[in-house]
């Protein structure tokens, strides 16, 4: 899993293009959006955090 702090060390185009899109362009699937927080992707552990409210 990887985290970005986009506040504190935010990441630069092409690093974060590299984590978020798939082959075709497109995001990466499943997308969960809680709040200000984004989880691109499949990660059991973030989807349980994600989800606890």
């Amino acid at each position: 899993m990887t985290v970005f702090e986009l506040k504190k060390d935010p990441p630069d185009d092409e690093t974060l293009c590299k984590a978020i899109l798939g082959a075709f362009g497109n995001l990466r699937a499943p997308v969960l959006q809680r709040g200000r927080t984004i989880v691109v992707g499949f990660s059991e552990a973030a989807y349980r955090a994600g989800l606890r409210g």
